[in-house]
């Protein structure tokens, strides 16, 4: 079905620094389809298309394109190409084509600035179509603003684009790679030695190559594999086209999800079906998987840590304590750490208080650093245990949807709340989150998660996904950890020592200071 949506292109008027809205609508389409997500708006002076200006993160989801938003500028790239352009909230100095403005493959070229408007970025429609070889112009009598993304004779526009894979540990002591494919797309799988490769026809891929530290897999990333893009997973031990080493499967389409979920699992005694063998593997590695152009603008840094439940809501309770004290107490801790190093925090609760979820997150605006939730878990047995951390999105199995019912409220308003955070999770504006705000919280999950066990020598249940619902509204880096579970009878009693609490705010500390003082990169903080 053709996508129809009528988008608002907003006149820019420059009067007394002020920006007025022209009161028309028109319309956006790509290769002959209107746009037709809800949401950015657009905006042209004097109903030229020459000056039509569109929403970065739209432009590059609908064409594309790769896009990395750092703290002074936006970079667009796919292929061997690469545009760098200058931000501005100052809308009269965004007009102004100049080539300081803008790089193109590191090389001056000429055009105006990206403009900030309400903290949402836009371009100029024609200065990237330029640059990555697009076909745009106006057709006045539709009023539409359309652009092509043919590519030179003989180079294939990409026909979808690929989100960040997600990764996880299994019970059974597997490792589990998720990737999702939309429909009709084409891949090929194959090996050769400690490498599995899942190659793309016509793809196009986010920036991701992630350091793991795992028992079965050592680097998970997206590069080009015999110039085909490529999600290449680098093992600790041989693989064999046979099967053995490995395990694959495929979850089908859903109502609220489209997508089909191609998983493999890793682990030396799988044995699972056999797959192609490479002759050759020639790899080229995209950019890096985070660029320093994600450092915090400034050297002042914000913390906003939450201490989950509290008054009414008391969280799981055992006979050993109850979570909305364990976790109020470890915040209070970490509050007292961060603060020593010169980061500023923000508590969301500081006593035994109630507060909704939505209120928590509305904690996490866009100039905080990050969001650290605290929790405790629980379980009907006490054979459960150990340490784990969530960030926003798809869990890798349907069990794990009781968690974040518990987690979003219980009974009906958390089944609702977490119905909620699954729609987002599959929606347009989610895939734009994975692309951008997911891999900061990943990376920030990842050190946290190891600092913890290092710590605490408890059960390493790895980082995960769930749609928690506090994560789901946070605008900013957002994890939550599950620091023990308050029910097993070896584990419930420490949490609620002070020792041990300490231990846990120590470890919190050290990896969100980790993570700061290396500006969000994922390998670095890591030893």
């Amino acid at each position: 079905m053709k996508k129809y949506l009528q988008v608002c292109f907003f006149s820019l008027f420059l009067l007394a620094s002020l920006v007025f809205t022209q009161e028309r609508y028109n319309y956006l389409a790509i290769n002959g389809e209107r746009w037709d997500e809800a949401g950015p708006f657009y905006f042209m002076k004097q109903g030229n298309n020459k000056d039509a200006y569109a929403s970065a993160k739209t432009l590059a989801l609908a064409t594309g394109l790769s896009l990395e938003i750092g703290a002074d500028e936006l970079t667009f790239s796919r292929r061997n190409i690469s545009l760098s352009i200058k931000r501005t909230s100052n809308i009269m100095q965004g007009l102004e084509k100049s080539p300081d403005n803008l790089s193109l493959n590191g090389q001056p070229f000429e055009g105006p600035m990206a403009i900030t408007v309400d903290g949402e970025d836009y371009v100029a429609i024609n200065t990237l179509s330029e640059a990555f070889g697009f076909e745009s112009g106006w057709l006045p009598e539709e009023l539409t603003v359309f652009i092509k993304t043919q590519d030179e004779p003989g180079v294939a526009t990409a026909a979808y684009t690929l989100s960040e894979p997600r990764i996880g540990v299994q019970e059974n002591g597997s490792s589990r790679v998720v990737v999702e494919l939309p429909p009709g797309a084409i891949y090929s799988i194959s090996v050769k030695d400690d490498r599995f490769v899942i190659q793309f026809d016509g793809a196009a891929t986010p920036d991701f190559n992630q350091k793991m530290d795992d028992a079965n897999l050592e680097t998970v990333q997206y590069a080009l594999v015999n110039n085909e893009p490529a999600l290449v997973i680098t093992t600790t031990y041989l693989l064999n086209a046979d099967g053995t080493g490995f395990k694959r499967g495929a979850l089908g389409a859903t109502e609220s999800n489209p997508n089909e979920r191609l998983f493999v699992d890793f682990s030396p005694t799988l044995v699972g079906n056999p797959v192609s063998e490479l002759s050759s593997l020639e790899l080229t590695e995209m950019s890096p998987a985070l660029s320093s152009a994600h450092a915090p603008a400034s050297n002042h840094k914000i913390v906003v840590i939450d201490a989950g439940h509290g008054g009414k809501d008391s969280g799981a309770v055992s006979s050993y304590g109850r979570e909305e004290e364990v976790v109020l107490n470890t915040a209070l801790k970490l509050r007292d750490i961060l603060t020593a190093a010169g980061i500023e925090v923000i508590m969301t609760r500081d006593t035994d208080v109630f507060l909704e979820l939505a209120e928590r997150a509305d904690f996490a605006k866009p100039e905080t650093n990050l969001f650290i939730s605290i929790h405790a878990n629980s379980f009907s047995g006490e054979e459960p245990n150990g340490i784990e951390t969530y960030v926003f999105g798809e869990p890798l199995d349907d069990s794990q949807i009781a968690l974040a019912i518990k987690e979003n409220g219980g009974g009906s308003e958390g089944r609702s709340l977490t119905e909620e955070a699954r729609n987002f999770a599959n929606s347009i504006q989610g895939q734009i989150y994975r692309e951008t705000q997911f891999q900061y919280s990943t990376a920030l999950a990842e050190v946290v998660q190891h600092h913890l066990i290092s710590a605490t020598s408890a059960k390493d249940r790895g980082v995960r996904h769930n749609y928690l619902y506090v994560l789901r509204k946070a605008r900013s880096p957002a994890i939550l950890v599950e620091v023990g579970f308050i029910s097993n009878p070896v584990e419930g009693p420490k949490l609620v020592t002070d020792s041990y609490q300490d231990a846990l705010a120590q470890a919190l500390g050290s990896g969100i200071i980790d993570f700061l003082n290396e500006g969000g990169l994922r390998a670095s903080a890591r030893p």
